[in-house]
């Protein structure tokens, strides 16, 4: 059951249980449903990535994470994996990075290393190295104020505790096993409590970042204001129109049958729902829509905007200016 579930979350996902697999493998903890896991973890990821996910998305397969790579010419996971095996020199050199390095001290030192006391064990780096440090140059991939830290975490815990136990086994003097194990997790407990302090919330909220920013706690009378605006526009879409919204906007009409992150494409959205201004490819893709004069803008609540295809166009030009913001 938890196979399936992990299964159904996404692809990358899913190539974690190659390590879970592994594990079991490898400790002979239970090695056939190891073996099972890891070909059932592993073949569906790959079958996902190199071979339905081009089909159907073409070049938006999140490829474009990796496109450094790629060799030239070419447009494919298989073309990247050939790079990473056949270059593991070129490989290495994309890791060379500042900000990559940065981030791998963010996931490692709370931990105080103890992933990598063993073989094993660093085993458990593998998805964090695959899908996250390969990156050229999509940054949030490695940054800690990203979703992407699962690819670490999620087996790192399990790392950490392999570490400790085997710290145990392999002293014959239990006292000394003892001794090393509790040494070993008040190290872990200080080094976590340490970096908790300087990027977590708990002891301090002036350092923790969200995405691209920092967070900001608590709700303001702006925020309540905003909110209103924002849900007075959302409640004059039909129950199942398609909707494009920008990408703070998204998240508060996915539970819709349709609903596209405008960064990606308005497609045949019924609605283009959009904040102002708006940036990037999701800025170009509202200002593309509004200027075909295919979507009409039905109202304005600052800072967000609402616009329906085939509605009048006559307020579109003074919107435009502030999707673009000049």
């Amino acid at each position: 059951v938890a196979v399936i579930l992990t299964l159904s979350v996404r692809e990358d996902v899913a190539a974690g249980l190659g390590i879970i697999g592994g594990l079991l493998l490898l400790t002979g903890e239970r090695p056939k449903a190891g073996v099972i896991v890891a070909i059932v973890g592993v073949g569906y990821a790959g079958l996902l990535k190199l071979v339905i996910m081009p089909h159907v998305s073409g070049a938006w397969s999140f490829l474009s994470m990796y496109q450094g790579l790629v060799p030239s010419g070419e447009n494919s996971y298989g073309a990247m994996l050939k790079t990473v095996v056949g270059n593991p020199a070129f490989t290495v050199n994309t890791l060379a990075d500042r900000d990559k390095l940065l981030y791998l001290l963010q996931i490692l030192v709370p931990l105080a290393f103890i992933p990598l006391s063993r073989p094993l064990t660093i085993l458990c780096c593998v998805p964090g190295f695959i899908f996250t440090l390969l990156s050229t140059g999509y940054a949030p991939l490695y940054q800690i104020s990203f979703q992407y830290t699962a690819h670490w975490t999620t087996y790192l815990f399990i790392a950490v505790v392999m570490a400790i136990a085997w710290i145990g086994r392999r002293e014959v003097d239990t006292s000394a096993a003892t001794v090393r194990q509790r040494a070993a997790t008040i190290t872990l407990a200080l080094a976590s409590l340490i970096a908790s302090h300087q990027y977590g919330a708990l002891m301090q909220q002036n350092t923790v970042r969200g995405g691209f920013g920092v967070y900001q706690f608590g709700t303001t009378a702006a925020d309540r204001a905003r909110r209103e605006a924002l849900y007075a526009l959302i409640a004059q879409i039909p129950p199942r129109a398609k909707v494009a919204g920008t990408e703070t906007v998204v998240p508060q009409i996915s539970h819709r049958p349709d609903a596209y992150t405008a960064r990606i494409g308005i497609f045949d959205a019924d609605y283009l729902l959009f904040m102002m201004p708006a940036g990037g490819e999701e800025g170009r893709n509202i200002a593309t829509g509004l200027s075909s004069g295919n979507y009409g803008v039905v109202e304005v609540k600052e800072p967000y905007g609402l616009a329906k295809k085939g509605y009048s166009t006559a307020a579109n030009a003074s919107v435009l200016t502030r999707v673009r913001g000049y």
